[in-house]
């Protein structure tokens, strides 16, 4: 059911549903963290390639990465969490400057609280 007056339609709690629905597919600003340790490891999930499957998903997803929020880490071991990248990742993290991080599992992040 809708109301009519000035030429303006108020629409029914259906049509404020769905606005509520987009709203929450809203965009969101994310980064992404991505990491190999070994050579092995390396051969078969590169930095690149973790880049590329993680870049589409936050594209499908509607979100946006900016270039400063791609961090990779190649050549260090998930156990220890003194890495360059996931450094800067925690320094943006803590200023806030994006809301979502895509990571394609919590062992990229640190293996022994994974």
């Amino acid at each position: 059911m809708a109301l009519t007056g000035s030429n303006k339609r108020i629409e029914s709690s259906n049509k404020v549903g769905m606005k509520q629905q987009q709203e929450r597919r809203q965009s969101m600003q994310a980064a992404i963290y991505a990491s190999v340790s070994t050579p092995g490891q390396g051969k078969e999930q590169t930095i690149d390639s973790q880049l590329s499957e993680l870049s589409s998903w936050a594209q499908a997803q509607q979100h946006t990465v900016d270039p400063r929020h791609l961090y990779r880490d190649e050549g260090y071991s998930g156990s220890q969490l003194d890495r360059p990248a996931l450094d800067a990742l925690r320094d943006a993290a803590a200023a806030g400057e994006f809301e979502l991080l895509g990571v394609l599992s919590p062992d990229r992040l640190a293996r022994t609280y994974a």
